[in-house]
């Protein structure tokens, strides 16, 4: 049994409780149906917010439930969303750009993926671009707040 079978639920628990503001500006709940198995699953996740699309970064197998708009629930911040997710396939400028901000705006996660920052501050383009090989970015676009 994977350290996981233990953390997620603990986490998901966190996050729908009232204490979810220790956790929850960071890290998310994304629920949804396997697309395989038809069973519902519930996977906390470190995430990057710009407006109503939401970003985050995996190499999970779950992400493979992302393929084409597949609907969602996202818990962020103490408040439920449906939402509809897909593994980005678009502009790679635009995947690496927002990686970097998601390491500026998660920075708990560059030691997972190795990137380092310039003396600014900034996250260094070859730690971005490394990185990206390794994970997918999924896209979440909120639909509206249950």
């Amino acid at each position: 049994m994977s350290a996981y079978s233990y953390i997620n639920p603990a986490m998901n628990r966190l996050l729908r409780s009232p204490w979810h503001r220790m956790m929850s500006k960071r890290i998310m709940s994304v629920s949804y149906r396997g697309r395989k198995s038809g069973t519902d699953f519930c996977t906390p996740v470190s995430y990057y917010r710009d407006g109503d699309t939401v970003y985050c970064f995996t190499n999970g197998h779950w992400r493979y439930n992302f393929t084409a708009g597949q609907p969602a629930t996202l818990r962020i911040q103490g408040n439920d969303y449906i939402a509809s997710g897909k593994i980005y396939s678009g502009d790679r400028q635009h995947q690496l750009t927002t990686m970097a901000a998601y390491f500026k705006a998660v920075p708990q996660d560059k030691k997972f993926y190795g990137v380092k920052c310039d003396k600014a501050g900034e996250p260094l383009a070859e730690d971005i671009e490394r990185a990206s090989g390794i994970v997918d970015m999924i896209c979440f676009e909120l639909q509206e707040k249950r």
